[in-house]
């Protein structure tokens, strides 16, 4: 488990974004469940009676609009790295201009009276817009704990001088460090009970058999 999470971590520390296919098509499907989920809102608060032909309109509308903003705005280009909080204003932008073109498709078409369509367009942006921010930020988390999923090794060190306190104390505050000092060996027996940076020495006696089982 351990050397697939590391192998996991290394691919991913050296790819830096995602295909922008991939997050073209999730950023669409996301778009047009949003809708769905939007007219579902307006269906429920405003009595609306469901109809297939009309939800088939608002997702049929959805994919078009949201693929071709989501495509000229360049709003799936980047998705990893720390640079998608800076796409926060802009798909703010983006939802927020795809609002009137559903306003004339929905109440141009007799989907929705004109009230209701001014709701779900706001229903939608909002909808939308946090629904492609959280789906952001969640892959930047994910992205950050497998890149720094690093399992330690614990090791000894064969001295006890103040130059090896210097770089246990140094290794295990580095987060980065693939080794955790566990304590220190020493072949005097006067120095075992010292308390060093915290880490107790180790009396290592001549059998050196037992030290390399």
């Amino acid at each position: 488990m351990n050397k697939l999470c590391s192998s996991l971590g290394e691919k991913l520390r050296r790819l830096r974004y995602l295909n922008r296919n991939l997050v073209l098509v999730a950023d669409t499907l996301i778009s047009v469940l949003c809708a769905y989920c939007s007219y579902l809102i307006i269906c429920a608060g405003t009595q609306l009676v469901y109809s297939h032909s009309g939800a088939l309109t608002v997702v049929a509308s959805s994919f078009v609009i949201s693929s071709l903003s989501i495509y000229i705005a360049s709003v799936h280009s980047t998705v990893i790295r720390l640079a998608t909080f800076k796409m926060t204003s802009r798909i703010l932008v983006i939802t927020l201009l795809m609002q009137p073109f559903f306003l004339l498709i929905l109440y141009g078409l007799g989907v929705l009276t004109w009230n209701q369509s001014l709701f779900f367009c706001i229903f939608d942006c909002l909808i939308t817009f946090f629904a492609l921010c959280g789906v952001r930020v969640s892959l930047i988390f994910t992205y950050e704990i497998i890149c720094n999923y690093n399992p330690k090794k614990n090791v000894f060190l064969f001295s006890s001088s103040r130059r090896s306190v210097l770089l246990a104390d140094q290794i295990n505050r580095n987060a980065y460090s693939p080794y955790r000092v566990l304590g220190f060996l020493t072949l005097d027996k006067s120095r075992s009970s010292l308390n060093l940076s915290g880490i107790k020495p180790t009396f290592l006696t001549n059998n050196w058999e037992s030290l390399l089982r």
